[in-house]
């Protein structure tokens, strides 16, 4: 589920434990705050609607979920819940037909005004995730859902129903932001609509046009519901001091949060640290800087060489620890595929072969990542092995391009094709964010290997969230592009499919093949694992051959943190930073 659990696109789970470098002769060391490095701000506090992979980041220390995925194994551990249900299929009654998962809340979980947390605030998140208008980045996946039923005789248990099995179901309820009903519905202007008028369509319609509920969302999207101290509530460890645009954000932790003394029932019900500084340091350098003065705990992020500089200075070595490993996250060059210059498969398989794949790893990345021949890391058990993933062949590539009618009739050095009666050379824009180090070498890269197929390529400057919305609209022709990924089942109907086509959906490729909806369709749906890892093979095939974007390498993520804490690192990419315990004497 790209969008729902890898808000934190590129981010990493540095677990911090308890600091065992010390001995008694050490002076003090101060651990009462984690000092954490962002890129950008955090300035959305407000995850049911946000997107901003930094924002969800330090919300996530304010918000709580019902699971969270063990940051070794990936399975689904209890948050908020007591228990991770198993799937019951209802054979009769209503619901018959229907997958269930029966939950039932820990009896100590409360919001922040002494009220247990309840089955009626999980209903209600859910209520914000439907409703017209909203445009949660959750949506999409509750789309299955029938219903969530409240146990009358235990306001605590609650069953969720879908409609049908679905292999991201539970995982959707349970890493899904809790909001408090008191505290963002103070007016119970919710309270009458229900989810069965949420998930009717004409019922739906009715809504959208309802002042109240229009009224209500445009108060729940005011700037203070995400920045504003005493307006951003949740179950969490932590409480917001300020977040700023440009100072980055401060926690501090609560009095008589809930889950205090807990840690030893379940290790992530921990919270240490009584303040959590997210300091927005935007360039490499002064990273560096702060990482020579040991004035940061935490940093990800920052470019191969800038990584590797600092992990062979031994000076800085006595204070941080380096480490790396392959994370759920791709880098790709992104297609429009209904771009008349790209809707030719053999033009895309033709530029697939005109990329320094070798340069991409080796030169512009230190040997920080690794090939893939799609969505699925190589490091996945239903990875495509089997797939020879595409190479640097300038021949090929002529050879495809002529046979898709591209030819260089004038001499210029550039392949042109007459279409719609119109000369057309075969040259394509590169949105990339040079501002990065590797997307200029990428992007500048792919400009030169280009050219020896016939194409030129125009490096247009860009930052992430222009490229984002750009090609959400399907202002683009190609693109540099990053896609975080689930870290269990990857979610390609969400991104690849034909129903889901950008800008309502997430398929900003413009991708549309049969052959593929179906696969998805069957991934998503089938409960048999070894077979969906059979489809997800073939639909590795399909879109080796079909290229809707060329994946260029999967990340291995680069992670540095201070020797105060020992800590383990994860491909699950959320922050963990609440969990760095005083050193022990």
């Amino acid at each position: 589920m790209n969008t729902l659990f890898n808000r934190a696109c590129g981010l990493f789970a540095l677990i911090l434990l308890i600091a065992c470098n010390a001995c008694k002769n050490d002076p003090p060391v101060d651990t009462s705050v984690v000092n954490v490095r962002l890129p950008a701000a955090a300035t959305l506090l407000n995850p049911l609607i946000s997107t901003n992979a930094y924002s969800n980041r330090v919300a996530g220390r304010i918000f709580q979920t019902l699971g969270y995925l063990d940051p070794n194994t990936y399975e689904m551990k209890p948050l908020l819940a007591k228990t991770i249900p198993e799937t019951r299929m209802v054979t009769d009654g209503p619901y018959k037909g229907c997958s269930a998962y029966d939950f039932e809340i820990h009896e100590k979980a409360m919001w922040d005004d002494g009220s247990q947390v309840t089955a009626q605030d999980v209903i209600f998140t859910v209520k914000l995730v439907l409703l017209p208008g909203m445009d949660s980045p959750y949506h999409d996946y509750y789309d299955p859902m029938r219903s969530i039923e409240a146990d009358p005789a235990n306001p605590k248990k609650f069953t969720i129903y879908y409609k049908e099995y679905y292999m991201l179901s539970l995982a959707t309820i349970c890493q899904t932001p809790i909001y408090p009903a008191y505290h963002y519905d103070a007016n119970k202007v919710l309270a009458s609509t229900t989810l069965a008028d949420l998930t009717n369509p004409a019922k739906l319609a009715e809504l959208a046009k309802n002042p109240a509920i229009a009224g209500f969302i445009q108060t729940f999207k005011d700037k203070k519901y995400a920045t504003g101290k005493d307006f951003v509530r949740g179950s969490g460890p932590y409480r917001l001091e300020y977040t700023d645009a440009n100072q980055g954000a401060v926690l501090i932790k609560k009095d008589n949060w809930w889950g205090e003394g807990l840690a030893s029932e379940n290790p992530l019900l921990g919270a240490y640290p009584a303040k959590l500084e997210y300091k927005i340091v935007k360039e490499d350098p002064a990273v560096e800087n702060m990482v020579r003065n040991s004035t940061l705990d935490l940093v990800d992020l920052i470019a191969p060489e800038n990584f590797l500089r600092l992990r062979n200075d031994a000076q800085v070595q006595k204070n941080y620890e380096f480490k790396t490993m392959p994370v759920d996250y791709i880098t790709k060059w992104m297609l429009n595929n209904r771009s008349p210059k790209l809707s030719d498969v053999r033009v895309r398989q033709a530029l697939a072969q005109l990329v320094d794949y070798d340069f991409i790893i080796n030169t512009a990345l230190q040997g920080m990542g690794q090939r893939t021949v799609g969505l699925v890391p190589p490091f996945k058990t239903y990875y495509a092995k089997n797939i020879a993933p595409y190479q640097l062949n300038p021949q090929k590539a002529s050879e495809l391009l002529a046979a898709a009618g591209w030819k260089d009739t004038d001499g210029d050095g550039v392949v042109d094709k007459v279409i719609g009666g119109t000369k057309v050379q075969l040259t394509l824009n590169l949105l990339a964010p040079t501002s990065l180090k590797v997307g200029e070498m990428v992007a500048n890269n792919i400009k030169e290997t280009a050219k020896r197929g016939g194409i030129a390529i125009n490096v247009i400057p860009s930052d992430l969230p222009k490229i984002r919305k750009d090609a959400n609209e399907g202002n683009y022709e190609t693109a540099i592009w990053g896609q975080g990924l689930f870290p269990g089942w990857v979610e390609a109907h969400q991104t690849h499919h034909s129903s889901n086509l950008a800008p309502s959906g997430g398929n900003t490729s413009r991708f549309v093949n049969a052959r593929a909806d179906s696969l998805m369709i069957a991934i998503r749906s089938t409960p048999d694992t070894s077979l969906r890892k059979q489809y997800y093979i073939q639909l590795q095939e399909v879109m080796h051959e079909q290229v809707p974007e060329i994946f260029l390498y999967n990340n291995i993520q680069r992670y540095i943190s201070s020797k105060k804490y020992n800590h383990i690192v994860s491909g699950n990419r959320d922050g963990y930073e609440h969990l760095s315990q005083p050193q022990k004497k």
